[in-house]
Order: C-alpha cells, then structure tokens, then sequence
C-alpha cells in the first residue's frame, strides 16, 4: 500500500512522481482480455474519420507502432501477410502511430488505416511511448495483447472460426 516515489533530479520538496505497482496494474486491467476496448472517433492519415465500433463484426488488431523499433519492423511483413489472407474475412488492422512527428506515414503503403497519435487511446491505455497491440473480437473484447507471428496468426484464425 505504501506508494514508491521516485524523485526527478532537480527536484524541489513536494515535486515527485508518486507510482504504485497496483496504479500501473489497474490500468492494464481496464484492457485486459475479455474487457471491452475502448471507442474512440479516430481520423486515418487520409484524412477519413471512423469508430472502433464502427468495426463491430470484425476482428481488430489494434497496433500502435513507432518506425525504427525492431519488433514492429520484423514482424510486419508477417502482419501484412496476415491482413492480405484475412483480410475479405472479417480480419482488420488499425495501425497507430506513437511518434511526435508522423509525417510520412503514407510512404509506408499500409492497406489498413493508419492513425497519427490518438490520445483518446493511449491515455486510458496507459500507453506512454511503447509498441503493443491488441487483438478484438467481433464484439470488440480483448481477446490478447503484444501477440506476434504464429501466435498472432492463430489466435486471428480461431476468432474468425476458422
């Protein structure tokens, strides 16, 4: 129960960061497997606006990603495989870009939406600067988290039944 405190350098008296273990795992409870993911009204780098619940009926791998992390990179050529197979199935991808400066994100060639930033998402997630994704089932519930390759490839075919 007792909070650790961490002391930023510099730092006068009162000018802390409290954190607690139990803080940190409270958030990661809200997007924990059979929660609901959160809606938000999200705008792709085309310019198109659309809901998470708009893709109700699908299954969603949610992916926020920074170019140059090596995990995102190498598995992306096996993301996209994924997306092309799936794809007329009911198997989507949202891709979201961490970085500060996400211009030219359409260099990349996604055939899914890709989405600069949306704090309407990382902040209830709890995500500050670090690549993770999350699969949704049709109803929009977490089904995993950080899934990659075959475990990724699996998990996506059992939620469509296949």
């Amino acid at each position: 129960g007792n909070p650790l405190v961490l002391a930023r350098p510099s730092s006068m008296d009162n000018d802390s960061l409290p954190l607690t273990i139990m803080e940190k795992a409270l958030v990661r409870a809200k997007s924990a497997p059979g929660i609901t993911f959160p809606d938000a009204v999200l705008t792709d780098i085309q310019g198109r606006s659309f809901t998470l619940s708009s893709l109700r009926g699908k299954v969603v791998l949610v992916d926020f990603f920074a170019r140059g992390w090596r995990v995102w990179e190498a598995t992306l050529p096996q993301t996209t495989d994924l997306w092309t197979r799936y794809h007329s199935l009911g198997f989507e991808i949202v891709s979201v870009c961490l970085e500060r400066n996400p211009a030219g994100l359409e260099t990349l060639g996604l055939p899914w939406p890709v989405v600069a930033g949306a704090p309407e998402l990382t902040r209830p997630l709890g995500i500050f600067g670090n690549t993770t994704s999350y699969l949704l089932d049709a109803n929009g519930m977490v089904i995993a988290r950080d899934l990659h390759g075959q475990d990724l490839a699996f998990a996506v075919r059992r939620a469509l039944g296949k």
